[in-house]
C-alpha cells in the first residue's frame, strides 16, 4: 500500500508477484483517517483478500490493519508486534493509527482476544478497560509462562491474523518514524516462529518504515535490507506451516 512512495525506493518486493494498491491521492489518511478516506480505502482494498502478506507504509497508516481485518468473517484472535498499545482514545471521532485497536476491540464482532506483543509498561496501562479481552507480553518479559499457556490455547481454538509494527524492533536493527522499543531480529524470528508452529494464520501487515525523505536515504535502505529479510523469513513458515 502506497501512501508515502518510500516503496518507490525500495526493491525487496519486485521479484513477487504482488499488487501495488495507490493511495497518494487520497486526503486526510496521515495519522488520522478521516471518514470519507476510510470509505475510499475499503473500495481500494475490496477485491484484495485479507489472506496475504500487506506492507502498509509507516506507523502512521497501521489503522489499515482494522480495514483489512473487515475482511475476515470467523472468529480469530489478533496478534500485534507494536511498542504501542494502539488503543488511546481519539481526540478526534475518527480512525486513528493510535486507536485502532480500541476501535477494532469495539466494533469487530468477530474479534475474540488481541495479543500485544513488544509493548511498554507505560503503554500497557492504556488498556485497562478491555483487560479481559487483551494479553500483554511486556517488552522485558516476553518470556511469561503463564501468558505463554493461555496464548497456546487460544491459538489452538482461533485462527490469528499477524500485525507486525517495526517500532518494536531497535534502533541497531531498522529506524521508523515513531520511538522504538528494544527487540532484537533474532527475538523477533523467534516469536513470529512461536506464533506460526501453534496456531493457524489468516494473513500478515507490516508497517513501519521511516519517514521518507532525502536526509533518510540511508534508513530507507535499511529497510529494504530488513523488509527482504522479514519477507524470506515469513514466506518460509508459511511453507513449511503448509507442508506439515
Amino acid at each position: 500500500m502506497n501512501f508515502t512512495n518510500i516503496y518507490k525506493e525500495e526493491s525487496f518486493y519486485k521479484h513477487q508477484n504482488f499488487d501495488w494498491i495507490d493511495c497518494t491521492d487520497i486526503e486526510g489518511v496521515q495519522g488520522y483517517c478521516s471518514n470519507d478516506a476510510k470509505k475510499e480505502l475499503l473500495k481500494r482494498i475490496k477485491d484484495k483478500s485479507s489472506h496475504g502478506i500487506h506492507f502498509i507504509d509507516n506507523g502512521d497508516y497501521h489503522y489499515m490493519t482494522e480495514l483489512w481485518l473487515s475482511h475476515i468473517k470467523e472468529d480469530f484472535v489478533l496478534v500485534v508486534f507494536d511498542h504501542h498499545s494502539d488503543m488511546i482514545e481519539p481526540m478526534f471521532d475518527m480512525l486513528s493509527c493510535s486507536s485502532w485497536i480500541l476501535d477494532t476491540l469495539q466494533n469487530n464482532p468477530y474479534l475474540k482476544y488481541v495479543i500485544l506483543v513488544g509493548i511498554s509498561e507505560k503503554q500497557s496501562q492504556t488498556i485497562e478497560k478491555y483487560q479481559d479481552k487483551v494479553i500483554c507480553l511486556l517488552e522485558g518479559n516476553i518470556n511469561d509462562i503463564d501468558k505463554w499457556k493461555k496464548i497456546d490455547t487460544l491459538l489452538k481454538q482461533y485462527p490469528f491474523y499477524l500485525s507486525i509494527d517495526k517500532d518494536v524492533l531497535s534502533k541497531k536493527v531498522v529506524h521508523t518514524s515513531w520511538n522504538q522499543g528494544d527487540m532484537r531480529m533474532i527475538e523477533l524470528e523467534l516469536l513470529l516462529g512461536n506464533f506460526m508452529s501453534i496456531g493457524h494464520l489468516l494473513g500478515i501487515d507490516i508497517c513501519g518504515e521511516c519517514v521518507h525523505e532525502i536526509s533518510k536515504l540511508k534508513d530507507i535502505q535499511i529497510d529494504d535490507v530488513f523488509n527482504e529479510k522479514l519477507l524470506e523469513f515469513l514466506e518460509f513458515g508459511i511453507e513449511k506451516r503448509i507442508e506439515s
